[in-house]
């Protein structure tokens, strides 16, 4: 049996990790026309969860469009990754898909290479003639409705790293055209995810922002510990694993509930452990210890790009039980300087996404960070 713990890409079926709540939500909104927006920090599954979503609307009948707007470093890019993007939903011979595209597209010349398959793949330029990407941009974003009047059925389209919107020359325009195209759209929904926080924040939840209550909010947290120990304990069970009592409990504890975390965490054990198919206390800690090598580099240059005041925050926060930043205990006990200080390494190290705030408490973005700098602490 292959190893059942994935992470570092998407995962489906049965090896993603409960969600069932979430999946059913997202469902049920996106299939009766509401819009959402789907917010988490990196490495929660937001990708594998939403992907699972749109399978399962897939298989009730709708037409699914997944865009991943990460690599839209230009307006230009942008343009091509949505048309293209789009495209995946039209069916049916090459001639006739390329018909429809031209249909859609006027501005949006539609390309065909040979991908690495050795099947067509549908690439996209943009007429140079046409010097204000204006219209172009509006091609595209009308481009689901008017699928979706033509086939008669509810699109729903996917847009994954949506903050990176804003890191585009004039952000504000295209999130109002995105606005006031996307509002007359009676037949789709639109879901919208990011992992910055800060970032999809400042877009859905300011009032002078044009994208401010464009959908209903679902900020995605950990899995509960009930529904991973279920998890954990079937998938082992499955692969002939004998667990020593409290294992699962220290996993979790470990990895905080994360799910990347988690996966990894049972991932290692899993592999570590294969010939003799027991797991002991002893073997999480190996496990663990494991996990922290592999990412040794990473954390190292993380380490050595911080300040001299961001290493101390980050010592406070993984050596207090519980912490208030701002208090001039912890401002002198790790020598920070001022609350202004503070707030100027909060707001860095939140950015850089470094650290995440969560019902008002402050944590590491990366949990095995935590247990990095702690061992580097205690030396």
């Amino acid at each position: 049996m292959e190893n059942p713990f994935i992470y570092g890409k998407v995962v489906k079926g049965k090896y993603f990790a409960d969600r069932e709540k979430e999946i059913e939500f997202l469902t049920n909104e996106l299939s009766r026309g509401q819009n959402v927006i789907l917010f988490s920090p990196r490495r929660y599954g937001k990708t594998s969860l939403i992907l699972n979503v749109l399978d399962g609307l897939r298989e009730k009948g709708f037409l699914t469009i997944y865009i991943d707007l990460y690599p839209a470093t230009t307006r230009e890019k942008l343009i091509r990754i949505y048309a293209k993007a789009v495209s995946t939903v039209l069916t049916g011979r090459l001639e006739k898909i390329l018909s429809e595209l031209r249909e859609l597209f006027t501005r949006i010349i539609p390309k065909i290479s040979i991908g690495a398959g050795g099947g067509p793949e549908i690439e996209y330029e943009i007429k140079v003639e046409h010097k204000n990407l204006e219209e172009a941009f509006e091609e595209a974003l009308q481009a689901p409705q008017k699928i979706a009047s033509r086939r008669k059925k509810r699109v729903i389209v996917a847009l994954d790293e949506f903050q990176e919107i804003g890191n585009l020359q004039d952000e504000d325009e295209i999130e109002k055209k995105i606005r006031t195209n996307i509002q007359h759209h009676d037949m789709v929904s639109y879901a919208f995810l990011g992992s910055k926080r800060h970032l999809m924040e400042k877009i859905f939840h300011d009032k002078n922002r044009p994208l401010y209550r464009i959908g209903s909010h679902i900020p995605l947290g950990k899995i509960s510990f009930e529904s991973f120990k279920r998890f954990i304990e079937n998938h082992f069970q499955s692969g002939g694993f004998e667990l020593e009592e409290g294992v699962i409990q220290e996993i979790i504890r470990i990895s905080d509930g994360h799910p990347y975390y988690t996966q990894m965490l049972c991932s290692i054990l899993w592999e570590m452990n294969l010939d003799k198919r027991k797991i002991s206390l002893a073997d999480v800690e190996k496990a663990l210890l494991e996990a922290l090598a592999r990412e040794e580099h990473a954390y190292t240059t993380l380490w050595d790009s911080l300040t001299i005041k961001q290493k101390r925050f980050i010592e406070g926060l993984c050596t207090e039980k519980s912490i208030r930043p701002f208090s001039w205990e912890f401002i002198e006990r790790y020598r920070l300087g001022s609350p202004a200080t503070v707030q100027r390494v909060l707001q860095r190290l939140s950015e850089d996404g470094v650290i995440e705030k969560e019902n008002g408490t402050y944590s590491l973005a990366d949990v095995f960070f935590r247990e990095w700098v702690i061992r580097k602490i205690r030396r």
